[in-house]
């Protein structure tokens, strides 16, 4: 009867020692936790530290438990990696125009449009036409339009000459299709038009001018002085 409870201890004791965990290339981390999984496979605690282990590092029995929770993760991480890559991508084709965009011609599908910060005409396609003219405002002020640009559009003129503009679609699930295409894909063929400097502009020159010039005559009226 005296040896149960000693038994007992020892069992309890064996209970609380963790177990050591050997990798395949033959690295032993003692005393280890599974804390879960990732993309790259199983995080574990041990005496020293952290550390996340790969599926193909880890024992048979621990690789079949959770190699679908590591595949998902894989799944997920992949996903992520890719909407942010088309997030990347579509961020470099896009142009927000602010205030009245201006209908040049309509179109069969589509229209040739302006803008007064761009000395170019540009194409847009995927936009409601109904109810646009030549000349009518496609967007006001106090509005945005997002446009996404796909490339260049060529179109002979009234005059006969060859006129190639910048193309835009409203459509961003087109934008992604051409994306796919087109990895490099960004705006193209855009000229800031040129409006001469503001009164703003010449009021901040004025004032870089007059601190420039009284750094130089104060140190000459110091030296008069001491003179």
């Amino acid at each position: 009867m005296k040896r149960l409870p000693v038994l007992l201890l020892v069992l309890s004791m064996g209970a609380l020692i963790a177990d050591d965990l050997s990798t395949a290339s033959g690295k032993i981390y003692r005393n280890y936790r599974v804390i879960g999984a990732n993309a790259r496979g199983v995080m574990i605690s041990f005496s020293n530290g952290a550390a996340t282990i790969p599926l193909s590092e880890l024992p048979n029995d621990l690789r079949e438990k959770y190699s679908a929770e590591v595949a998902k993760k894989q799944a997920t991480a992949q996903k992520r990696a890719v909407e942010q890559q088309r997030s990347a991508g579509l961020k470099k084709m896009i142009l927000d125009l602010e205030g009245h965009v201006t209908c040049v011609q309509v179109l069969e599908q589509g229209v040739i449009a302006s803008h007064v910060e761009w000395d170019n005409n540009f194409r847009i396609d995927d936009l409601d036409t109904s109810g646009l003219t030549d000349d009518s405002a496609i967007s006001r002020k106090g509005q945005t339009l997002r446009l996404y640009c796909i490339g260049t559009f060529s179109y002979r003129a009234v005059s006969g000459a060859r006129t190639t503009i910048p193309y835009f679609t409203v459509s961003r699930p087109r934008a992604l299709n051409y994306l796919e295409k087109h990895p490099d894909a960004r705006v193209v063929g855009m000229r800031k038009a040129y409006r001469g400097p503001t009164a703003e502009d010449m009021y901040r020159k004025m004032r870089q001018e007059n601190r420039i010039r009284q750094q130089h005559i104060r140190p000459q009226l110091n030296r008069q002085k001491y003179r």
